[in-house]
């Protein structure tokens, strides 16, 4: 296992990046736009090198259609639905090639995980994730807990939700 492990979820407007100390379990979280994300990839290259592995989520080889319905309302919202996609694929391929091509950085890419969680879409929330991971503020954005469990998931840390209190 790597020393420092990340995960990144990218997002046209800002990427959730954490940051995991295997060796402590600590984790740092942040949210980067592009600029931003390479600056932070040359300073992980400069000061980790070899010892970094780097996991980003791609999910332009799943699978999903986009049907008209009351959820995605009429064609113009499923075209912008689809633009912005297609945008958030891209970012992630370019974040990739960055990292792997100009810097040399290993790096992986991750299919989204199985949405299981309580939050909305069946997305993580900051409690559940907080059952496993020790997070360093109270709250997190959904990018940024995106990020942490494809981290703590990839440098192969068990998950563990403590049973409901009855």
């Amino acid at each position: 296992m790597k020393e420092i492990v990340i995960g990144i979820d990218p997002d046209i407007d800002r990427t959730g990046v954490a940051e995991l100390h295997t060796a402590t379990k600590k984790i740092k979280l942040y949210n980067m736009d592009f600029p931003t994300i390479c600056s932070y990839l040359r300073k992980v290259s400069s000061d980790y090198g070899d010892l970094a592995q780097i996991h980003i989520e791609d999910s332009s080889n799943t699978t999903k259609n986009w049907h008209l319905s009351a959820r995605y309302g009429n064609t113009n919202r499923a075209a912008r639905l689809g633009y912005d996609v297609g945008r958030n694929h891209q970012i992630c391929h370019d974040i990739y090639d960055y990292a792997a091509c100009i810097l040399g950085l290993d790096i992986s890419r991750q299919m989204p995980f199985k949405k299981c969680w309580k939050g909305k879409d069946g997305k993580i929330t900051h409690e559940e994730i907080s059952s496993f991971i020790q997070m360093p503020a109270k709250t997190s954005n959904q990018e940024q807990r995106d990020a942490a469990l494809i981290a703590w998931l990839c440098a192969g840390f068990p998950i563990f939700i403590p049973p409901k209190k009855k």
